[in-house]
């Protein structure tokens, strides 16, 4: 028996009396240094042995190896002859739950790995092995200690199956912690919450009208904060509506020398070197004809005074192809997207210049090709000369930039309203010269050139927290020339206490995006076991 171990170890109100090797591990043997116990039925405190019983739960592992403890417990008679129990166990210690095949000290040790199959094949490595169903059962007994009352409460929705169903995040701003996870993201479940905690003095959330008016009913001496990250985009959707519904207007914006324009290059010459196939130009023709029909159909229920999301539902589409072809004064044709350079690119000028001179023969033309160090097949010279003869005498006449008959055209390519809307949000030192250069073009029409002085100053506004500034914008916004912008206005005026405490203090909704961004992490971790129990107590857990 060997009573001296090589480590030291506690297990308190016991006498280690043997540690013996098992496997590759070690058994610990102990006996209980309590001489009595009370009776669970009769409360009745009794000393006389009646005999002994075991438990082997598992513990800690030491010095690399598994641990299996072996600690033996008594049995005592009750000395009260009316009670109905004649014996009882000793109760365990402190440190190992009744029925418990783990000590506490284990169970903390195996909770903190999260659960699930990594944290099961982790355990293996840390020899303290257990099924990642083990694992999922110990974070949903963990009971979370109820958090103080925060002084300033974050809140945000997240997706719990993205367009099905959401939830919303409660976040403790000051101690940087997520205290709540509730279902759903409506009015009554902020508020029911909000009522169960009074005391919370500054809400911060989005844009959402339902978050507004639970805090008003739920909290209504709290400052109610909205996001600024949250106006900047809320504006920028904005912009990029009006930009789509006028969108083939502004492709059409006369070239002034007041407007910097691209020269174009031998690189614009490049020809698509591959023929589409008689499929692939009916599957083409049939995909715009389908966005046709939807864009036509949108319009009409749109004139018919139908919202954005009636329409998707009745329909069956995405709100945003709805919301593009609603706000568009013309069908938006896709932009093809500009060619990448090849072999070929280089040697363009050259070729252009031969063709120009008369000369029709493919190999001939490869072979001065070769000469100048040109290193692809002839093929691809061919393919060149083939779609170069087919091409109509217009269209020849402006791709044509080496012609020295004729001038060269310059060229703007109209980013899409989104890029645009992204230009012009953005502080103009932040810009690069091609994109001043573009927001000059797009300035040639008065609603845009109105619009975008607008937003400069805004976005200067709420970068620079200048509540005082708010009032005058807001009048300036009613008199713009566009109704989107000024349907922004009103909801900014309907929200307005909000809004001008983003202006005027430093509270963010920030920190509860990124409280998402973990929520999101952790539960793709979980794959498809993610329900919101478990989730809550993976979210609130603190090591």
């Amino acid at each position: 028996m060997n009573t001296e171990l090589p480590f030291p170890v506690c297990l308190p109100n016991c006498q280690i009396i043997d540690c013996q090797p098992y496997q590759e591990g070690y058994v610990i043997v102990a006996h209980s240094t309590d001489q009595q116990a009370s009776c669970p039925s009769c409360q009745q405190v009794s000393s006389r042995l009646h005999g002994f019983y075991y438990r082997k739960p598992t513990d800690l592992p030491i010095s690399d190896k598994p641990v299996r403890l072996r600690i033996r417990l008594r049995r005592f008679r009750c000395l009260n002859p009316g009670c109905p129990k004649r014996t009882f166990g000793q109760p365990c210690p402190d440190w190992l739950p009744a029925f418990a095949r783990r000590t506490n000290r284990l169970a903390l040790a195996q909770r903190i790995m999260a659960g699930g199959q990594a944290g099961s094949r982790l355990l293996t490595h840390l020899y303290m092995p257990t099924s990642h169903d083990t694992l999922i059962r110990l974070i949903r007994k963990w009971q979370p200690v109820d958090p103080p009352i925060p002084h300033a409460l974050g809140v945000d929705d997240w997706a719990i199956r993205k367009a099905k169903t959401y939830g919303t995040i409660l976040v403790d701003l000051d101690n940087h912690q997520p205290i709540d996870l509730l279902e759903g993201r409506t009015a009554e479940g902020l508020r029911d919450w909000l009522k169960a905690h009074p005391g919370v003095e500054v809400i911060t959330r989005d844009r959402s009208g339902e978050y507004a008016r639970g805090a008003r009913e739920g909290a209504p001496q709290a400052m109610q904060v909205a996001d600024r990250w949250h106006l900047l985009q809320n504006l920028e959707q904005v912009i990029e509506r009006l930009l789509t519904s006028s969108y083939q207007r502004l492709r059409q914006l006369p070239l002034s020398q007041a407007v910097p324009t691209t020269q174009p290059t031998t690189e614009r010459l490049t020809y698509v070197m591959r023929d589409y196939s008689k499929n692939e130009i009916e599957a083409r023709l049939a995909g715009r004809q389908k966005r046709l029909g939807h864009f036509d159909k949108v319009q009409q229920l749109r004139q018919a005074g139908m919202s954005i999301s009636r329409i998707s539902r009745q329909l069956t589409m995405n709100r945003s192809p709805v919301r593009r072809y609603a706000y568009a004064e013309s069908f938006p044709e896709r932009i093809r997207r500009p060619t990448g350079r090849s072999m070929l690119t280089p040697y363009l000028a050259y070729l252009e210049n031969r063709y120009q001179q008369g000369c029709r023969n493919a190999q001939q033309l490869w072979r001065e090709l070769c000469q100048q160090g040109y290193p692809g097949a002839h093929n691809q010279v061919s393919k060149w000369l083939s779609r170069r003869r087919n091409e109509p005498v217009s269209m020849t006449q402006k791709q044509t930039v080496t012609n020295s008959l004729l001038p060269p055209q310059p060229i703007v390519e109209l980013p899409t309203a989104q890029q645009l809307a992204w230009l012009m949000v953005r502080p103009p030192s932040f810009l690069e010269e091609t994109d001043q250069q573009m927001l000059c073009y797009v300035c040639q029409d008065s609603v845009i050139a109105q619009v975008y002085e607008l937003v400069k100053d805004f976005a200067a506004m709420v970068r620079a927290r200048q509540s005082e500034l708010l009032d005058d914008w807001l009048a300036r916004c009613q008199t713009c020339s566009s109704v989107l912008l000024q349907q922004f206005g009103i909801r900014l005026q309907q929200d307005y206490a909000a809004v001008r405490a983003a202006l005027a203090t430093s509270w963010s909704n920030g920190q509860t995006e990124g409280q998402v961004t973990r929520l999101k992490l952790i539960k793709r971790q979980m794959y498809g076991r993610a329900k919101l129990d478990l989730l809550r107590q993976r979210v609130l857990y603190r090591c």
